[in-house]
């Protein structure tokens, strides 16, 4: 019987379909079609990341949390925006202000 790295190797699938092909849990032929199923659903969702990136002038990684539904497309623009101003020095959160400023969180007393 073959180990699962010699599986992997020979037919060219990702190792925890091997290892379920090396333990009998999955025929070769149905743990291929699952990997070829997982891989179209990893590039289906990469294409559909990288189209909201572009069409929406994000970032790649908050594109990815609108598409998987972590962030709304409202929210990662938003983030994006002060991501981008806080780059620029354009404007700055209250606690970076209270650590530059004597007092407390801006209070020149």
């Amino acid at each position: 019987m073959k180990s699962a790295r010699e599986i992997q190797k020979e037919h060219q699938m990702s190792i925890d379909y091997a290892v379920r092909v090396a333990t009998g849990q999955y025929s070769l032929e149905v743990a291929k079609r699952q990997d070829r199923l997982k891989k179209q659903a990893r590039s289906e969702f990469s294409e559909k990341v990288r189209e909201i990136a572009e069409k929406h002038g994000i970032s790649s990684g908050y594109a990815r949390n609108v598409v998987s539904g972590r962030y709304s497309l409202e929210f990662a623009k938003k983030q994006s925006r002060l991501k981008k101003r806080q780059g620029d020095q354009k404007s700055v959160d209250a606690f970076s202000i209270g650590r530059r400023l004597r007092g407390s969180f801006g209070s020149n007393q």
